[in-house]
């Protein structure tokens, strides 16, 4: 199960991804996938730090229980390679 997080740069745009990420909670079912949940603009910041701060209003955030892992292996080491490190 790999989460995925939609950002949001427009305030009108919140309800209309809240209702996507929702509706694909409902399509999903009980596949023992989370539930998809809203990020304030300030809890996207701490969680995403490089994210362009000037008119983000928040984030979604939502499971994809299909998403191969092996497709995701070359951006975690390139990732790896170029972020410092968290303390």
């Amino acid at each position: 199960m790999s989460a995925f997080g939609v950002f949001c740069f427009r305030d009108l745009k919140i309800p209309y991804f809240w209702a996507g990420s929702k509706a694909y909670d409902l399509v999903a079912g009980k596949a023992g996938l989370q539930s998809s949940y809203f990020l304030t603009r300030e809890e996207a910041l701490r969680i995403f730090p490089l994210l362009k701060e000037p008119g983000l209003s928040g984030a979604m955030v939502y499971y994809d229980g299909k998403q191969a892992a092996v497709f995701l292996s070359p951006v975690l080491f390139l990732g790896n390679l170029t972020c410092p490190p968290l303390s």
